[in-house]
């Protein structure tokens, strides 16, 4: 069964948070078994994180702290670019819970048609590996046809992951966890980030 770390840590946000509620809804530890204490572990974490992550996020509203990649509200988030719909449809934004929303309004200085230097006014959905999507709402008035009306453009941000999968030893090295065959890490060859997961049976 291939069920990912980050599937498990949103079923517990979603509140399935013990391991029995997961096995019933989706099948997991339910084959050999091996992968029960490490799910019991992630659950356990995530229960944990979740209080801490409130607080976090009413610090980055209530007192205007930076946001994971280190810009401000006032700035464009690093590696900022233009998406279809198309490509939102495969980004985290239909299976992963966001770890915070943020508004935000920046000067973006484009060459690309139809974008041009704009002033973004967006919503910025960020997920737990500093990458996120956005949306920005603007009137777009057609001189021909002498009408407007209000337009919706998709943006992502944040590293643009090239995953290599580590061997135990790799993962060793790095001071990854790595639980055996069934164990499978990868990590981003740009900023070094981890993903975790069991794709046993």
């Amino acid at each position: 069964m291939n069920i990912t770390d980050s599937q498990i840590i949103e079923k517990v946000r979603n509140g399935l948070d013990t391991v029995d509620e997961q096995a019933r809804e989706c099948g997991i530890t339910m084959g050999c078994g091996g992968c029960y204490s490490l799910v019991k572990k992630i659950i356990k974490e995530e229960k944990n994180k979740r209080m801490s992550k409130t607080v976090r996020v009413f610090k980055l509203v209530s007192e205007h702290i930076d946001s994971p990649d280190g810009t401000d509200s006032y700035e464009m988030p690093k590696g900022w670019r233009a998406i279809t719909m198309d490509e939102l449809a495969h980004t985290h934004f239909n299976n992963i819970t966001p770890e915070f929303i943020e508004h935000r309004q920046f000067n973006w200085d484009n060459n690309t048609p139809p974008y041009g230097k704009k002033r973004i006014i967006a919503q910025l959905y960020w997920y737990p590996d500093k990458t996120g999507v956005a949306f920005h709402k603007e009137w777009v008035y057609n001189p021909t046809k002498r009408e407007g009306q209000w337009e919706l453009f998709y943006f992502a941000f944040g590293c643009k992951h090239q995953f290599k999968e580590l061997s135990p030893e790799e993962s060793r090295v790095r001071g990854i966890a790595h639980y055996g065959n069934c164990w499978h890490v990868h990590e981003c060859q740009l900023c070094k980030y981890t993903n975790s997961y069991d794709s046993s049976d």
